[in-house]
């Protein structure tokens, strides 16, 4: 059996700054294959970006600190040999869409990472088909870090669910009513990560949405990560050559 750990790319579309982020993974073949995201953020915050973040950022507007995020993504996954065709698009305010191949998904990963092991995503290979696994929980959550530096930021990091443990979601959101306004708890209710990915052939099993033969979808409530009270856990295996 073949394990291979791969990196969250929905999540570098910097989950607490966004109002919607959408990954798109497709392999085309053994570890290749193609990526493509979306982030779209509402006014509340990237306000909350600006007020929260003015010692990391030096008074730099919350649109300038997403926008700086997302490029520095994007161009860090240019600088690997194993990607091609880097493409970002600013498509509004504060929309940004990005696109990229690669040739090797597990090589690119341990670029973007500097090698640092990771337990989020992981590729099992055995005869007859490969499993694709996504799992986050409170005691790996940080490794996300790695590819969000913004996740570091003390005035940020409060607010994920290291620090809220045996917090209710109500008991949070009216956290968030305090500190950062009213409009809080209604962007976080309207915000949500959505995966889509698509096996280089018939998928066999999944706890995730079926869109077609080959294709599954995997979302869930921006809160659900916010506090991880139960693992985010998701699957999907595929038919291959063994």
């Amino acid at each position: 059996m073949k394990k291979l750990i791969l990196p969250l790319f929905a999540a570098a579309a910097l989950l607490l700054a966004s109002c919607s982020t959408t990954e798109s993974l497709a392999f085309t073949s053994g570890l290749a294959g193609t990526s493509s995201y979306t982030t779209a953020a509402t006014e509340f915050f990237t306000d909350v970006l600006e007020d929260f973040s003015a010692f990391s950022y030096d008074g730099s507007s919350g649109t300038e600190i997403l926008r700086s995020q997302v490029e520095d993504f994007s161009s860090n996954v240019a600088a690997s040999p194993y990607s091609s065709g880097v493409r970002l698009t600013k498509s509004g305010d504060r929309t940004f869409s990005g696109s990229f191949s690669f040739t090797d998904f597990d090589a690119l990963f341990n670029d973007l990472t500097d090698g640092t092991e990771q337990s989020i995503f992981s590729i099992e290979s055995s005869a007859g088909s490969t499993t694709l696994s996504i799992r986050i929980t409170v005691e790996n959550y940080e490794e996300l870090s790695s590819l969000i530096p913004i996740m570091e930021d003390p005035t940020l990091s409060g607010y994920g669910p290291k620090y809220n443990q045996g917090m209710t979601a109500d008991e949070y959101k009216e956290m968030i009513a305090f500190v950062m306004g009213d409009g809080g708890p209604d962007a976080i209710d309207s915000s949500s990560i959505r995966i889509d990915f698509t096996a280089p052939s018939s998928v066999t099993s999944t706890n995730g949405e079926r869109l077609s033969s080959n294709t599954v979808r995997f979302e869930f409530p921006l809160i659900d990560f916010l506090l991880l009270h139960e693992p985010l856990n998701f699957y999907v295996t595929w038919r291959t050559a063994g």
